[in-house]
């Protein structure tokens, strides 16, 4: 409702395909896995290292991205922080019978940020949507 009529209705989701075939690897490999180190980057203000590590948990229709945030200090302390981002295998046919049904009338679906269709290989799922 607050869109303009010539806006357009953006947005960007893990590829619910590749999900799918995550979650299937998690539950072969099992859930409780160790954290995997990512990275580790300095902090702007301590100077100090911070560990990025991530872990995944799944359920049938989810998955679960834990990212672990490892602040380390000089005397042995540790600042943790973990964000957790729950991605949905919700088909693209879902999405556009949704967004039909809240008015819209061209949807597209896009596999990428330079405009490539959308496929099982496609890193995203990007909606592109105009009201009716």
């Amino acid at each position: 409702k607050l869109l303009k009529p010539d806006g357009i209705f953006l947005v960007s989701v893990p590829n619910p395909i590749l999900l799918e075939l995550t979650i299937q690897d998690v539950a072969e490999d099992g859930i409780d896995l160790e954290p995997e180190l990512e990275d580790v980057i300095i902090h702007p203000r301590t100077g100090f290292p911070v560990q990025i590590s991530s872990h995944l948990n799944s359920s049938s229709q989810t998955l679960v991205w834990d990212w672990i945030y490892e602040h380390l200090f000089p005397d042995g302390e540790m600042e943790r922080f973990v964000h957790s981002t729950e991605h949905y295998l919700t088909p693209p046919e879902t999405y556009k019978k949704e967004l039909s049904a809240a008015g819209f009338g061209s949807i597209e679906f896009l596999g990428d940020f330079e405009g490539r269709n959308f496929d099982q290989d496609a890193p995203y799922l990007i909606i592109s949507a105009s009201p009716k």
